[in-house]
């Protein structure tokens, strides 16, 4: 099983690091100096995050999962909608649900992961929505202020399970313990 990602944010350079879940065992924040480019096949990707208030980089070490930049174009979408963008007073995504996003993600998905469908709320949220097959389907929501709710459906088994206010740190177990593996 390939590791998983894991971001982690230098406060000073405000640049945001995508890191192989085991290379740094530490908590602390990793820091990125700048230096010239280098043309090296093991040097990570840098990855830009256009936000309305500035570019925000996302270093990831090689290969980049091929999930990871579609799914930052599309929330890069998501962070420049216009007002009302809906036509019920629909918000653009906040910074917190849009980063909120990019932690469940590095969390959740490996290297061969299946891409989630990817939709902005109203609210200012965004959920990632991953089908299994006929009713069959689990919803991962980021809210505005960064809440974070999972649901799952599994109509052949009869289930519906719903979860609010679940703690970052307690989503991988929940994920597995609904799904397996993602």
């Amino acid at each position: 099983m390939t590791p998983s990602l894991v971001m982690m944010s230098d406060p000073q350079t405000n640049i945001s690091v995508f890191a192989r879940r085991g290379v740094q065992q530490s908590g602390q924040a990793a820091t990125v100096k700048a230096a010239k480019p280098q043309r090296l096949l093991t040097d990570p990707e840098m990855l830009p995050f256009n936000l309305p208030s500035g570019t925000i980089y996302l270093i990831v070490p090689k290969p980049v999962p091929t999930w990871l930049q579609p799914i930052l174009d599309t929330l890069t979408q998501f962070a420049w909608l216009p007002a009302n963008w809906d036509t019920y007073g629909g918000i653009p995504a906040t910074s917190k649900a849009l980063f909120g996003s990019l932690d469940v993600i590095s969390r959740l998905m490996t290297d061969t992961s299946m891409s989630p469908a990817t939709v902005p709320t109203s609210e200012g949220g965004i959920q990632f929505e991953w089908y299994r097959g006929p009713g069959d389907e689990l919803s991962i929501g980021v809210g505005p202020s960064g809440e974070i709710s999972v649901f799952r459906v599994n109509e052949r088994a009869r289930q519906m399970i719903e979860h609010d206010d679940v703690k970052l740190a307690d989503l991988s177990s929940l994920v597995t313990s609904l799904i397996g593996r993602l």
